[in-house]
């Protein structure tokens, strides 16, 4: 039996053996779409374009047994680094040979690489560590004391197959809160989750920018190479899975993923960070994998990566294995590269390394880039505030006609101060212009300040309204107690309630220092963690 193969590097030459990998992908239900041939074409067309892409086709006897995906690198004069392909933008890799010729097809592919004179290093990322591959990989290695080093990374997933929907979600009903939030949010219009179509596969990159803006980004999914990769997934496979969350049809969220063979693989999702407050990652997350199950999907994987939320939809894991390993001319390269390799792992691992590196540091670079943001972020960590409540019994003012109208959350979201108009309508309140002139805000169960951390409750048969005070548009809602919070020192407003027989019922201090927080007044009482009502 011998082993010959010959090197694709050009995409034309590719071509000529998309059956024969499609065959070959088909036989060993692959399911696996980063090695799919339409994944790979796409990928070199785009960011591959360029890069020294060497895809060995192998042979036996003039009969093709299968492909082994790289690229190689000239790292300096005499140093060449092979690596499978697209590192950093598939999650998983590995050979797609003939099961039984795959640990012959390994180890002759090893054996012509190693024994080149040049130093020669091997990286060999998103191999499945009960998988054949990292097996004789692991056997390969071994026998022939190759200097070598792995690092791994947790891969959770859910057995679909092996679970009753039902049940399922029932055990997870509380981690979340999911039914509550999904509640709210669908109270604030409609909600509907559908595939994307071609009108917004652009807004996909915006809603992930918006939400990253703030972060330290390293998948690079909204740069501009990635964009034209992913849109000829969208537009000329049949692999990329891309859903939205829609609001009133305005897309709030979407999902990006693979679904090939009954497995689907998530790769990105993002939402619009104004509606936070709603959960909105969580209710996706939820969304995709009843469809997952409606389907009739075997494996839902949440791809590469330590995040909580994983866990706690996740049913079993498995764990990801990223070789690094070389010849004996290449053997302090390796060494060094391992150790880095390896200390990077377990900084990794610690979840105040990786927030501070995502959040902290992202945070930072969000405001060199805009400083002006500075001072709005100052007033957040640094403020005070002394604000006074005053209310009107009930039927106390003439109803007189007028003309309301409701703004709904989408058109609070193109608004400046969105986010608290947003967060405010999550506590329940409101948006309203009254006879096309004036906005108010109006809650039926809590007083909601824009300075406080905290809210009170409202007694029953009252509401609370923030906008102008004008007599004539308030009395709208005199059929019950109006509750008004304005600042102490906003005179001018304080005469107008008076004049209207509005009555102080207390005074509200509120104190925010870096992480202290202080809420207090007279007539208060905590009923529950930053909520108070009147004694």
């Amino acid at each position: 039996m011998i082993f010959q193969f010959k090197v694709i590097d050009h995409l034309e030459n590719l071509m000529i053996y998309k059956n024969k990998w499609d065959n070959m992908a088909k036989k060993l239900n692959n399911q696996n779409p980063f090695l799919e041939f339409q994944w790979i074409k796409a990928w070199w067309e785009t960011i591959g374009n360029g890069r020294e892409v060497e895809i060995y086709a192998l042979f036996i006897d003039e009969e093709i047994i299968g492909f082994i995906p790289l690229e190689r690198k000239t790292l300096r004069t005499n140093h060449i680094e092979y690596s499978f392909i697209a590192n950093g933008d598939a999650s998983y890799m590995d050979f797609l040979v003939d099961p039984t010729h795959h640990k012959q097809a390994l180890n002759f592919m090893l054996d012509y690489l190693l024994k080149k004179e040049e130093e020669v290093s091997i990286s060999m990322f998103g191999l499945v560590e009960n998988g054949n591959t990292s097996k004789y990989l692991d056997w390969y290695l071994e026998k022939n004391a190759v200097e070598y080093d792995f690092t791994r990374v947790v891969a959770p997933y859910i057995s679909i197959n092996q679970e009753d929907q039902t049940s399922y979600f029932y055990k997870r009903r509380k981690s979340f809160a999911l039914n509550r939030l999904e509640k709210k949010f669908e109270q604030q219009g409609e909600v509907v989750f559908e595939p994307l179509t071609e009108v917004n596969y652009q807004k996909i990159y915006k809603i992930f920018e918006e939400r990253w803006k703030m972060k330290n980004d390293t998948s690079g999914f909204s740069s501009e190479l990635s964009k034209c990769f992913h849109n000829k997934l969208i537009t000329e496979t049949n692999l990329a899975v891309v859903d939205g969350l829609f609001l009133d049809k305005e897309l709030v969220a979407y999902t990006f993923g693979y679904r090939i063979r009954g497995t689907y693989i998530g790769f990105s999702i993002a939402f619009n960070p104004n509606f936070d407050c709603f959960g909105l990652g969580n209710i996706l997350d939820r969304k995709i994998i009843e469809k997952s199950f409606e389907v009739g999907d075997s494996i839902f994987d949440f791809s590469i990566g330590f995040e909580p939320y994983k866990f706690n939809w996740a049913t079993e894991i498995q764990y990801i294995r990223n070789y690094y390993f070389g010849n004996k001319n290449a053997s302090k390269v390796v060494k060094k590269k391992n150790f880095k390799r390896l200390l990077k792992e377990k900084l990794k691992k610690s979840k105040r390394i990786v927030y501070f590196k995502r959040n902290t540091l992202g945070k930072w670079s969000f405001y060199l880039r805009n400083p002006f943001r500075i001072l709005t972020s100052f007033k957040k960590f640094f403020h005070f505030s002394k604000s006074e409540i005053y209310n009107l019994p009930a039927k106390k003012l003439g109803k007189e006609f007028v003309e309301e109208q409701q703004i709904s959350l989408i058109h609070l979201q193109k608004m400046k101060n969105s986010k608290q108009f947003i967060n405010n309508s999550f506590k329940e309140s409101k948006y309203f212009i009254l006879n096309n002139r004036n906005m108010y805000e109006v809650n039926n169960n809590l007083i909601v300040n824009k300075n406080w951390n905290s809210t009170i409750e409202l007694p029953k048969n009252a509401v609370y309204i923030n906008g102008p005070i004008v007599k004539e548009e308030i009395c709208h809602w005199n059929d019950q107690e109006i509750f008004i919070s304005i600042n102490a020192l906003e005179r001018n407003k304080r005469k107008i309630l008076r004049k209207s027989e509005f009555l102080k019922q207390t005074t509200i201090y509120s104190i925010n220092f870096l992480k202290f927080h202080r809420f207090f007044g007279k007539k208060l009482k905590l009923k529950s963690p930053k909520r108070y009502k009147f004694i």
